[in-house]
This record gives C-alpha cells, sequence and structure tokens, in this order.
C-alpha cells in the first residue's frame, strides 16, 4: 500500500481546521478520522471504495476572484464511490439503518452528531426532476454507483433493513430523495423533515446542536405518496361563517368559513404541541430519564404519586416559541408557549374556583397580581409510590447511620433513649452493641452492609433507597430527621442539615418524591465561631405525615394541621431562546405526569377539550368531543371547569353544568372496541349521529 495515497491522512492545515470547526461546527477530530484533509492548501475528502482503498481525493475550492467554491477530483477516470462507502462495508452497524446524505459536510455533521452508518452520494443533488423509464442497472448513468456488476445493489447498501434520506430539503434535494427511493425500494425508505429554517443537517448541527440532529435522524418518518393539498384549494373562504376558536394561532390559520349545514371536523396531528425541552428530567420507577430518552410504553408517575403508562409520543420538534418556567422553590422548566399547566390563579384561590388548565403562553401574559405578587400556583404531588424493594439495611437504620453515623464504620451517635429505642426497633432484632461511650450504637454486620452500598467514607442515599416504596422512603427520611433534623415550633418549617453535599441533595429528593415543597441552600457551618467549612440545608414542612418517630421532635410538625404549603407559585415566565422539545401522552386519570427532580406536576392532553369549549363560548354553536383517551365523565369535568372561569355570567358550578348540558356533547369511544376497529367507517358513523341526533355543528376529535 502507497503510505501516501492509500493510508488515511492525519494531518490538515490550520485554515483547514478553523473551516471546519468554528464555520461548520465539526469537531475536527471526528471531522479527520471521516476522511477529511488537506492536499495543496484545499480541503480535501478521501473517497474509498468498499475494500478501503482511496479511489481519490475530492477538493473543495475556492475561487479568489469571484468567491465561488467548486468540487474537483485529484484523478480522472476512477470510479465513482460513496463518501464514507468502506465504513459501511467494512464496520457497519446493522442495528442501525443506512442514513443517506446529500454533501460531505452533512456526513460530517451526521457523524458529530453520533449517528452511525452515514454516507453521502458522490456529487451532491445533479437533477431538477425526477427521470423517467425503468431503471437498468447496467446503464443507470447518474447512479450507477449504486450498483454491483449492473445488476442488484452493492451488498454492502443491500444489507441495510431501514434506509433514512437525510439530503436537502430544496427541490433538488427532493429529486434526489425520490431517485435514491425508487432504486433501493420506497417500503425501506425513511426521510428527515428537516425545521423550516433549515435546509440540511449541517444547517441543524450549527442552529441547534448534535442534540437536536441525532433526535432528528432517529424520527424520520416512513416515505409515503403526499396525498394532501392546501384547504384553500378547495374551500372558498368568501362566503359562509367563520368559526373563532379562541386560539390566536388557529384563528390566523383557520380563516376558513362554512355553510350551515355543514358540519366541522377538526383534529390534528397527534401531539404536535404541548412540548417540554428534551432534557427535562422525568421520574420513572427505574430511575431517571429525560423527556428526549422516553418512548412509548415506558412507566413514569402521575400526578397522583402512581405509576402510569406512556401511550405515545411526539417526534422532537424544532423552532417551537419557548418559555423558562421558575418556580417559588427553584425550580426551573423550558416548555413551548403552547404546553399546559393546570394551575390557580390567585383570583379562584380567593373564589374557592377549582384549577384550570393554561398554557404557557397564558402564564407569561398573567404572571404577576395587580400588587406585584405571584399569581399562577400548581398544587403539589402526592408521595411517588415507588417500588416495594427488599433492601439490604433497614431504611430508617440506614437514615439514622446518614445522619449521625461515623463514616469509617457501622457506629451510630445516640444520644437520647427514644432515639436508641427507635433505633433497635428498627434493627429488627439484629444483635445490636452500645460502644463503652455509652451512646454510640452498632449492628453487627452493618460495615459490611454499608461497604457493600459503597457508602463507607462517602455518604449518600443509594438509587435503590430512592426509588423504594413510599412507606420505606418515610422511614429512611424519619431516620435522618430523628439523628440530624429539626423542626421550629411556630413555623413548622423542617430542617436536614449536613456538611455532605451529595447526601444533603439525595435528601432534598427524598423529600421531594415524598410530596413536599423543599429547598436545598448553602450557608457555612461554625463551631464556637470557627469556619469549619460550607453546609447544607434542606428545608421544608409536612403536614401530612410524620417525619419523625422521636416524640419531642414530632410535636413541633403538628401533623393534620393546614398549610399553606400544599402548591408552588410560578415566579418567573420568560421567553428563551428556542431548543428542541417533545411532548407525551400518559394514561394518568387526569392525564398528568411529573417532570424534575422537584416533581412537578405537568399537563399534556386538554387541548382538545377547551379547543372546543372555546368554539361553544365565542362562535355560539353546539358540538362534541371526542377524546380517544379520556372517559365522558373527564371530558364533562374539564369542560365544567372552563365554564367556571371563562364563560361570562357564570359563578356558580351548578350554572357551568347546565351551560356544559346545552353546549357540548362528550363521544365515548367504546371500551371494548379496539384501536383497529376504529376505521374511517367507524368514525364517519360516529361523527354522523353528533350531527343528526344532537344537531351539533362541529366536532373536535383529539387522537391522543
Amino acid at each position: 500500500m502507497d503510505n501516501i495515497d492509500e493510508a488515511r491522512s492525519s494531518t490538515i492545515s490550520e485554515a483547514t481546521a478553523n473551516w471546519i470547526e468554528h464555520e461548520r461546527s465539526i469537531p475536527v477530530e471526528v471531522a479527520v478520522s471521516a476522511g477529511l484533509t488537506t492536499i495543496k492548501g484545499f480541503p480535501a475528502f478521501e473517497f474509498r471504495d468498499a475494500k478501503g482503498q482511496l479511489r481519490y481525493n475530492k477538493f473543495r475550492v475556492i475561487d479568489r476572484e469571484t468567491g465561488e467554491k467548486s468540487f474537483r477530483r485529484d484523478r480522472s477516470g476512477t470510479e465513482t464511490c460513496l463518501f464514507g462507502e468502506d465504513q459501511i462495508a467494512l464496520d457497519p452497524d446493522l442495528s442501525s439503518p443506512l442514513v443517506w446524505t446529500e454533501g460531505e459536510i452533512d456526513r460530517l455533521s451526521c457523524l458529530a452528531a453520533a449517528v452511525p452508518n452515514v454516507v453521502s452520494v458522490p456529487d451532491g443533488a445533479q437533477h431538477d426532476r425526477i427521470g423517467e423509464g425503468a431503471i437498468d442497472p447496467s446503464n443507470d448513468r447518474s447512479f450507477g454507483w449504486m450498483w454491483f456488476e449492473g445488476e442488484g445493489l452493492k451488498p454492502h447498501i443491500d444489507q441495510f433493513a431501514r434506509h433514512v434520506l437525510a439530503v436537502d430539503g430544496d427541490k433538488k434535494g427532493r429529486v434526489l430523495r425520490e431517485e435514491l427511493a425508487v432504486r433501493i425500494g420506497r417500503a425501506r425508505c425513511w426521510y428527515v423533515e428537516w425545521p423550516e429554517e433549515c435546509k440540511d443537517a449541517n444547517d441543524v448541527l450549527r442552529k441547534h446542536g448534535a442534540q437536536a440532529l441525532n433526535a432528528l435522524i432517529a424520527a424520520a418518518k416512513p416515505l409515503v405518496p403526499n396525498m394532501t393539498v392546501p384547504i384553500t384549494d378547495v374551500v372558498d373562504p368568501s362566503s359562509g361563517e367563520i368559526f373563532q376558536t379562541g386560539i390566536q394561532m388557529l384563528d390566523e390559520g383557520l380563516k376558513v368559513s362554512f355553510m350551515p349545514p355543514e358540519l366541522v371536523v377538526i383534529t390534528g396531528k397527534p401531539g404536535s404541541g404541548k412540548a417540554l425541552a428534551l432534557d427535562t428530567e422525568v421520574p420513572t420507577p427505574s430511575g431517571w430519564t429525560t423527556m428526549g430518552g422516553i418512548a412509548i410504553g415506558d412507566t413514569v408517575y402521575g400526578v397522583d404519586g402512581n405509576p402510569c403508562v406512556v401511550t405515545n409520543a411526539t417526534d422532537v420538534m424544532l423552532g417551537h416559541e419557548c418559555f423558562e418556567v421558575v418556580f417559588s422553590d427553584g425550580a426551573k422548566i423550558v416548555a413551548d408557549a403552547d404546553h399546559q399547566w393546570l394551575t390557580s390563579t390567585d383570583a379562584a384561590r380567593k373564589k374557592r374556583m377549582p384549577q384550570a388548565v393554561v398554557t404557557t403562553r397564558q402564564i407569561a401574559a398573567t404572571l404577576k397580581r395587580a400588587d406585584g405578587g405571584s399569581n399562577h400556583a400548581i398544587e403539589l404531588c402526592a408521595p411517588v409510590q415507588g417500588v416495594a424493594s427488599i433492601l439490604s439495611i433497614d431504611p430508617y437504620v440506614l437514615g439514622a447511620w446518614l445522619g449521625n453515623g461515623r463514616n469509617a464504620d457501622g457506629g451510630v451517635c445516640l444520644y437520647e433513649e427514644a432515639q436508641a429505642d427507635e433505633f433497635l426497633k428498627a434493627a429488627g432484632g439484629g444483635d445490636v452493641r452500645t460502644w463503652s461511650d455509652g451512646s454510640t450504637r452498632s449492628i453487627i454486620g452493618l460495615k459490611v452492609q454499608l461497604g457493600g452500598l459503597g457508602l463507607l467514607h462517602n455518604k449518600h442515599i443509594p438509587p435503590a433507597y430512592l426509588r423504594a416504596s413510599a412507606d420505606q422512603r418515610i422511614a429512611l427520611l424519619q431516620g435522618l430527621m430523628d439523628t440530624d433534623g429539626y423542626c421550629a415550633p411556630e413555623s413548622r418549617l423542617c430542617e436536614f442539615c449536613s456538611v455532605t453535599e451529595a447526601l444533603a441533595r439525595d435528601t432534598w429528593e427524598l423529600a421531594c418524591s415524598l410530596g413536599l415543597k423543599a429547598t436545598l441552600s448553602t450557608g457555612r457551618a461554625t463551631l464556637n465561631g470557627r469556619d469549619c467549612g460550607p453546609k447544607y440545608r434542606v428545608m421544608f414542612t409536612a403536614p401530612d405525615f410524620p417525619v419523625f418517630r422521636l416524640a419531642r421532635k414530632a410535636v413541633n410538625q403538628k401533623v393534620g394541621t393546614a398549610n399553606r404549603t400544599g402548591r408552588r407559585y410560578i415566579v418567573g415566565c420568560t421567553p428563551v431562546a428556542s431548543v428542541p422539545v417533545r411532548c407525551i401522552a400518559v394514561d394518568s386519570p387526569d392525564h398528568m405526569f411529573l417532570v424534575t427532580r422537584n416533581h412537578i406536576a405537568t399537563h399534556n392532553s386538554e387541548f382538545a377539550t377547551i379547543l372546543g369549549c372555546n368554539l361553544a363560548n365565542f362562535s355560539g354553536a353546539k358540538g362534541a368531543i371526542l377524546q380517544f383517551e379520556d372517559r365522558a365523565t373527564r371530558v364533562r369535568d374539564t369542560v365544567v371547569r372552563y365554564a367556571l372561569n371563562n364563560v361570562p355570567g357564570i359563578t356558580l358550578r351548578s350554572e357551568a353544568f347546565e351551560w356544559a348540558g346545552k353546549w357540548i356533547r362528550a363521544i365515548e369511544p367504546e371500551q371494548s372496541l379496539d384501536a383497529p376497529a376504529r376505521n374511517l367507517k367507524w368514525l364517519t358513523e360516529v361523527i354522523t349521529e353528533a350531527r343528526q341526533r344532537h344537531n351539533c355543528r362541529w366536532v373536535v376529535m383529539d387522537p391522543w
């Protein structure tokens, strides 16, 4: 092998390095390993065949006078191949699809986003129209590099079950996509839908980052015929009645009129809004995940603390208007403008009215009361139920050791007889011995168990304990609070203090998972006026269950008394730069689920119901709501809440029920009817019945 021609070059000029990293946002090491080099001062791309042999270099040349760029090969007459063909032939990942790009920079962009199996067509998109007639592999001039000996696809191309066409979004790119699909087979092809402001993979990488690009490739859609047409092509907007939805975005886009006795059916792409940033953390029975990592069928937690199943999830969405929502306990969530929250406003709380669903945009517009105070509040969740687990150390015993135990062994300092009694009870008959100082207790074998959990000289709460059942986690918190906790008698504010940051953070997370509004702050620990370093304080009130077993501490907690801290307030809601977002649906009774380590309840499913209520309220037209995921009683409850908060003149719940019964029908799919049976024929019958039997002028249908 000729070392100059055949070996992968590892040297690029400083100019090439600056261009690829600063102008194209591609790490130099990624580009070099994939075949970028510098030859005669120009950036060049190495094209290697299926055996890894260098066929030619493709130069990027810029005309010094005109500034126009062009590409040239350093060898003429050589066999054309894909950029990256050697990788898919010699080191393929057959568990992932083959990703096709239009240019070398786009291939490098995908590799920078950790996308496997990426190739680029040799000479970009060359045609303005799709070719006609049958394809002859032995005489396919523009795409001869796809074929093996003029017959079938090259084996290293054909070995992939799925092909993702991530070519440019312009006209030539769309033509190239069709040309590739007809040769590969449309049934095997998926395509990437770029956001409006991006035409290719490198645009997405530069504007939205590697995570967004990776997510878009993963969310590729099956290549199917385009059977949609603009509604303005088939509807005359010049006559008839325009329905008002009360939602600015829809009213601006749906300026379409309908003449009686026509029936308006409104639906949408499942979960096409109401989204959260991909890095939003979500608690699950098996630990933490993110909005970007959730899949259909995963289990998360509802606001009632019970597990619920993710029934649907959107693709990653880009370009949405986003806000940072800040809460009174310091939590922050980035959500899109149409994401829904179940909040109570100051006026509603004074009138003891129920919570209502509002969007992030609406919160931003009504963030403060007239006096400058916080307007919107969200109720705290119930304790997350967790999973009852077999734990090697009793939770109370572990909490006591974490709070006041010796770092190097199983000794726990218990200065009160009451503390020692609780420790003995939790030990469950274990062999407990008292040290010579009279206050230190230990259980035979505890040191070994602590070592097995990695806790000696490393105090923290093991993940298994943070995911255990609610009762087990309460016992753990009680052990911590009995040994290192305090409750102020007047304010009933509970505090756990530690000089170990990891332990304090875990205790804060533990408290939040039990439905408490906990805060974590940092201060300085002092002893006799001497600064001993940082200390970490976890503070909360707990009116619903005891966080102490010691009677002298528990008396200050006053379990069962009224408490203003049953909700967290929204103190900020400001626009931020758009980030990739995603939406999920869950099967919890109220379709709410918990996010962030603060365990904040968020809402995702009542948009269709609110839209129907607006149609009735603003247009005075009777209609029906079809929610595939909701029982009719749930839809009714939402309509009643809406009427109480939004319909002029309604102040009593009985009046809201009367309004709901007059204007809105709730259609409930038969529970025994499987999803495949809910076909177009069934849907037509349902809508026809709503029109004929109930004189409905509109039907809002929520796919999920």
